[in-house]
């Protein structure tokens, strides 16, 4: 017996599906799967996925690593441990790295700087390129821990631009009052405690931090702005095209005049060097 549902897989991407019985994974309709009460099992084509708590998105943990007290552990733990309870799915890097070295031995491979090269191209790889992808591709925002191991490190500040760059919204928890110009311009909403940080995200319409099938943060008629984080309802139509950057109303006024009240500093710039130089 099976069930026919609607439902997403991992890859975000909405399916008619079923449920079979006997195994409990979904499979996408017109699946080829043959079970034992068939009279044999054969793969299923469709990557299939066992049935799980649909979740509010995928949270990318950023922050100190290297020059972090046990890598950043225990706050990555206990961010861990809070976003499950408001059903959000923590990628806590960190944890990820031990369950690595436990089949694969050190992700580093070597630390010996003396052989700089392969140093060089163990971190380019392991780190850099793993790090980011799994932003771009497989997380819905990002939390950013700006601590000061965080100050003291290059990666954190890097995921932060990958997740401004890929629109990805991201949400900085600071230990400091002062924060970086360019880190606040890059943040969806900064937060100087992680109690509000829960808070902020128990209140967001379930669902917003994904993208929906036109490629915006939203759920049903309500979507989140870029600038200032807040959520805004888009009166009897949803958005049936991607719009990018997303702004509320207010947001809308005050890009307006950034842009067209002052002059563009970018092309003032280019057109000086063109000139002068």
């Amino acid at each position: 017996m099976s069930d026919r549902i609607k439902t997403k897989f991992f890859d975000g991407v909405e399916y008619i599906a079923w449920k079979d019985s006997n195994d409990g994974y979904y499979h996408q309709e017109g699946c080829k799967m043959f079970h034992s009460h068939h009279g044999e099992t054969r793969p299923c084509s469709c990557s299939p996925r066992k049935e799980t708590r649909p979740t509010n998105g995928i949270m990318y943990l950023s922050g100190g690593m290297e020059a972090a007290k046990e890598n950043g552990v225990i706050w990555r733990k206990e961010c861990s441990e809070r976003l499950e309870q408001i059903n959000f799915t923590p990628c806590d890097i960190a944890a990820l790295d031990l369950e690595y070295t436990k089949v694969h031995g050190q992700v580093y491979m070597s630390k010996d700087t003396a052989n700089y090269h392969q140093y060089k191209s163990n971190i380019r790889h392991q780190f850099i390129y793993s790090d980011l992808r799994l932003i771009r591709y497989d997380c819905d925002a990002v939390i950013g821990y700006y601590d000061q191991s965080f100050k003291d490190g290059a990666g954190s500040f890097a995921e932060c631009q990958c997740a401004y760059d890929n629109e990805k919204p991201l949400f900085i928890v600071s230990d400091f009052q002062h924060v970086p110009g360019w880190l606040k311009a890059l943040s969806t909403v900064v937060f100087y405690s992680f109690d509000n940080l829960y808070d902020y995200l128990e209140r967001l319409p379930p669902g917003i931090l994904k993208t929906d099938r036109y490629g915006n943060h939203g759920s049903m008629n309500e979507y989140l702005c870029s600038l200032c984080g807040d959520t805004f309802e888009k009166k009897k139509h949803h958005y049936v095209s991607k719009v990018s950057p997303l702004y509320c109303k207010n947001c809308v006024e005050i890009v307006m005049k950034t842009r067209e009240q002052h002059a563009d500093r970018y092309q003032f710039i280019v057109q000086y060097m063109e000139k002068n130089l």
